[in-house]
């Protein structure tokens, strides 16, 4: 009979059985599906997000390109002469060395066109236009776009680059304007987006937009989608890539209204250039994504039936265990005596004490560690009353009064949290212990179980922190060091006297005073705005690395001159979290007294390895010079150049290779260590005299076609590097002449008066 019943309730069960197994099934398989489509989308959008920060770089670099080359030409001779067919023709030998450009024009200080590679400009009166205005205004490179509205593939026309002409003085003489189309952008974004639709061809048809500031699209792939504005149509990626962002996003496509995933990215901007700092947008469409899992899920449905045969036929199998359903009840038994046993064990290994207390309030449980904590034995503490035995006298009403409101109403303030509170030893002596308590309901009783801990040290310890703390603040408002705390968000949380005093009164409400009543700023309103980009970026990176900030900065104060300060910063790990100590020392006199005493030089010899020595050599000469900003251009080029192709003997093509991979300066320390290599040395010397300043420049490299790099060339106009010794030329120096193979340079800078017009003269007949 127990045979026979056996086999009906095996009988009974076996439809449920099936269904249970069936519904598991088809719920795995669709729990599997959409980890497996949520993992290709979230790959797909970081490729996609890649694409756009590609395309990104790209127009970064092509900006920079266009930044340097119309600061060459604001600083070429020939476009501050009187002569407007010179003029000209300088502007169409460089529109045909850099065919990027469509069109040049320079006006005089009146805004009047004088020359132009249009003859549809010339004559007209420009100083209306707003990139007139703004290099007028603002003597620095302006860049703009112009759009047109109604234009099909976005709104943009062209780019206009503008840069103001000085003359020897400083004055204002004019401006030069340079005009970069359509055409060009829309070839750079569309071949950069089409090599990496090429590289991922399981992304299906990707498009993309090229967007403005205001949310605009300036480029786009996709006919029909050029108007609007993505940011007042809320498009999740358009508002991302106006913060700064870069990522990707799932979202509806704006025009064709189906889900496509979306890469975003954003311009760094060039400089001042803030106005052409667009915004990416790389798409590919939800569906195509997925197109290859949905057919894999026709397959497995057709697999589906057969391996539903399989699973039939196991739960018929499984069946035949029922015989040892008996077996396995009494394993289980004998398994929770063992996990009883194991439980105990745990509580007694543990290092907290455990005190265990029923609802009546006698102590149930009571291991080592309460022992040791609380002085009383196990054989002593069972059966207690907890209160009497731990608790205090001052606390025993309120422990009463709580255990009786949770046995009625199912709730305790203190329950379920780790609280501070006073315990009792067994000799009558209190001490801060750190409690959890549990409510555990087993067998229709309450039993709570606590959790305690020995906390004097601690308090000991945090009681010398703080006055640790305190003691710092005294003594780092006596010391004359600028002393500073910030917070990972750049605020600052702490400046000490010093500090104050150093960056003057304003910047006096941007800091937490100390009762806290004051939301803190961000630290970078201290640093003058040319040197911003570089400070940020070095904060950055801490950040990310760890590394310590130390490096030279200007303060944003008013005044006739620069404040220089020396800013270091390291991260300091405190019990509110990651804080950041900074110290600013002022080197003002130092740089000045560096300055003064290279002017004293007459005669100088110096001896360099690495590009690191090249640079910082090169910014310590250029203080002899009568302009250091613009030498230490020229001196850094030279100086690198005669390690890298001299010395190093790294060849243009080389290098270009390199950068690209970004393996440039892990190439340069393995050459550096070869035996070949090592002793080979790039040597300086420096004479004064009362009209000029010479300096020569040799490595012991084996020379280098130098007459092709004199000069800017069209071939190289969108590489990284290559245009060095032709700014060099073209902006530090007075003369600049190789020798020999190539592995000499001399340069000349005159420090005579110089008669203006004179030398303009001299330039047009050498040009």
């Amino acid at each position: 009979m127990s045979c026979r019943r056996k086999m009906r309730a095996m009988v009974s069960k076996g439809p449920f059985a099936i269904v249970a197994v069936v519904l598991g099934a088809a719920l795995l398989g669709a729990v599997s599906l959409w980890l497996v489509e949520r993992e290709l989308i979230a790959r797909t959008g970081v490729g996609l997000a890649l694409g756009a920060a590609e395309v990104a770089g790209k127009l970064d670099v092509m900006l920079q390109e266009r930044d340097g080359d119309i600061q060459v030409l604001a600083a070429a001779p020939q476009v501050r002469g009187a002569d407007p067919a010179a003029i000209r023709a300088h502007l169409e030998a460089v529109q045909r060395a850099y065919p990027v450009y469509s069109r040049l024009a320079v006006v005089d200080r009146a805004g009047r066109v004088v020359a132009s590679t249009d003859e549809g400009l010339i004559g007209l009166d420009l100083h209306q236009a707003s990139w007139f205005q703004s290099v007028w205004h603002a003597p620095r490179v302006y860049a703009e776009t112009v759009s047109d509205s109604g234009r099909k593939g976005g709104t943009l026309v062209a780019v206009v680059f503008s840069a103001p002409i000085r003359g020897a003085d400083g004055a204002f003489l004019g401006a030069v304007m340079t005009e970069v189309d359509r055409a060009l952008w829309y070839r750079l974004v569309e071949d950069t987006v089409n090599q990496f639709s090429i590289q991922a061809q399981n992304f299906g048809r990707v498009s993309y937009q090229v967007l403005n500031r205001e949310g605009t699209p300036l480029l786009t792939s996709e006919q029909g989608d050029g108007g609007g504005n993505l940011w007042t149509d809320g498009l999740p990626s358009a508002l991302k890539v106006a913060m700064g962002r870069s990522g990707y996003v799932e979202e509806e496509h704006p025009i064709r209204k189906v889900p496509i995933i979306s890469g975003y990215a954003r311009m760094s901007g060039v400089r001042s250039i803030t106005a052409l700092q667009w915004g990416l947008l790389v798409r590919a469409d939800h569906a195509d994504l997925l197109a290859g899992v949905r057919s894999l899920l026709v397959k497995i449905g057709l697999w589906g039936a057969a391996g539903f045969l399989l699973m039939l036929l196991a739960i018929f199998w499984a069946g035949a265990g029922q015989r040892k359903e008996h077996e396995r009840s009494m394993q289980a038994e004998r398994s929770l005596r063992e996990s009883e046993m194991r439980a105990r064990n745990v509580i007694e290994s543990a290092l907290d004490a455990v005190v265990m207390m029923d609802r009546e309030g006698r102590i149930i449980e009571w291991n080592r560690p309460a022992e040791l904590i609380f002085g009383w034995s196990r054989q002593e503490a069972l059966g207690r009353n907890l209160g009497e035995t731990i608790v205090p006298p001052a606390l025993r009403e309120a422990h009463a009064k709580g255990v009786k409101h949770y046995l009625a109403t199912g709730e305790g303030p203190v329950l379920n949290k780790r609280i501070e509170i006073t315990g009792l030893r067994k000799n009558g002596v209190e001490f801060p212990v750190e409690l959890t308590i549990i409510p555990i309901k087993l067998e229709g009783t309450t039993i709570f179980s606590a959790f305690l801990r020995d906390i004097t040290e601690r308090k000991a310890m945090v009681k010398q922190l703080e006055e640790g703390a305190v003691y710092f603040r005294m003594l780092s408002e006596l010391l004359p060091l600028s002393l500073f705390e910030l917070d990972a968000q750049g605020r600052c949380l702490y400046r000490n006297r010093a500090l104050q005093r150093l960056l003057g009164e304003q910047h006096e409400g941007s800091l937490i005073t100390a009762d806290g009543s004051v939301v803190a700023s961000s630290w970078m309103e201290w640093v003058f705005d040319d040197d911003r980009k570089s400070v940020t970026e070095a904060w950055t990176c801490m950040l990310k690395t760890m590394v310590p900030i130390n490096l030279e900065s200007r303060l944003a104060q008013a005044g006739p001159e620069p404040c220089w300060v020396q800013l270091s910063i390291w991260p300091l790990a405190t019990d509110s979290g990651l804080r950041y100590l900074g110290v600013m020392e002022d080197i003002t006199v130092r740089k000045k007294t560096i300055a003064h005493t290279m002017q004293l030089m007459h005669h100088g010899r110096f001896e360099l390895r690495t590009p690191d020595e090249a640079r910082h050599l090169a910014e310590l000469l250029a203080y002899a010079f009568p302009d250091p900003s613009r030498t230490q251009l020229g001196l850094t080029e030279l100086f690198v150049n005669g390690v890298e192709h001299g010395n190093l003997n790294l060849s243009y093509a080389e290098k270009s290779a390199l950068l690209n991979t970004g393996m440039l300066d892990d190439e340069i320390a393995r050459r550096l260590a070869l035996s070949d290599y090592a002793p080979r040395r790039v040597r300086v010397s420096l004479d004064r005299t009362e009209t000029a300043l010479r300096m020569s420049i040799a490595d012991d490299g084996e020379g280098f076609d130098w007459s092709q790099y004199l000069d800017l060339d069209r071939a190289r106009s969108i590489d990284g590097h290559g245009r060095g010794i032709a700014m060099a030329k073209a902006i530090s120096f007075d003369k600049l002449d190789f020798r020999g193979c190539g592995n000499q340079v001399e340069v000349l800078v005159s420090l005579k008066e110089i008669d203006a017009d004179a030398w303009l003269e001299e330039k047009r007949k050498v040009a």
